[in-house]
């Protein structure tokens, strides 16, 4: 299997590694994208590997997804409100929203 296919696929782990601690030998896989001076994602295939956990592999190389918890803002709006409809069914599953922010400033005029 490709690099790119690597990506796409549910039968690879994808990995956040420290480039230092790559290099000083710890495992690596076959397919690895450089992020940044610091960092690279890593592709390892879950057969050759232990299952998804904590114990198993560093917490800080675990990508991770993060969501809102307060539904305050949510209820003010009157967003909830129209979640409940039973007939709209409006409750987001099966959405990823991501936002990537590049540092760059853009200056709109």
């Amino acid at each position: 299997m490709d690099c790119e296919e690597a990506v796409y696929s549910n039968d690879y782990y994808d990995f956040i590694r420290e480039y230092e601690l790559r290099m000083r030998g710890k495992p690596t896989g076959n397919c690895i994208q450089k992020i940044n001076e610091n960092y690279d994602v890593e592709y390892l295939s879950r057969r050759d590997h232990p299952p998804l956990s904590i114990q198993n592999y560093d917490y800080t190389s675990i990508p991770k997804c993060y969501t809102l918890m307060d539904e305050g803002a949510l209820e003010a709006s009157g967003i909830l409100r129209i979640q409940r409809q039973p007939t709209l069914s409006l409750k987001g599953q099966g959405v990823l929203i991501g936002f990537l922010d590049t540092g760059a400033r853009v200056i709109i005029m």
